[in-house]
């Protein structure tokens, strides 16, 4: 049996309520409402669109923590799998 037949492709779909449920859960939801309240009393709309983009880099980088988590328990689990590459699944295709 060549190592061609034992290749799997995987693709995730990730639950992005559930994803921010747990960012949250770890990092502290009144931390981020307090920047998010603090941001929208500027009259620059900077503020908020810094803080929108440190959430957003943070919450990208809980996705990707969790896809980390996934490949190694899928290493733990399955015997003898050597790679595991998990793509997160975009329904919508690329942005433009």
């Amino acid at each position: 049996m060549n190592q061609c037949s034992k290749m799997k492709l995987c693709a995730a779909d990730f639950n992005g309520v559930v994803l921010v449920q747990n960012y949250i859960n770890r990092t502290g939801r009144e931390g981020w409402a307090r920047q998010f309240r603090e941001a929208t009393k500027e009259k620059d709309e900077s503020a908020l669109l810094k803080v929108m983009s440190n959430y957003g880099e943070e919450v990208v980088t809980a996705l990707g923590s969790e896809v980390d988590r996934l490949e190694k328990e899928i290493q733990e689990i399955v015997p003898g799998i050597r790679h595991v590459d998990i793509e997160a699944h975009n329904p919508i295709g690329p942005s433009p």
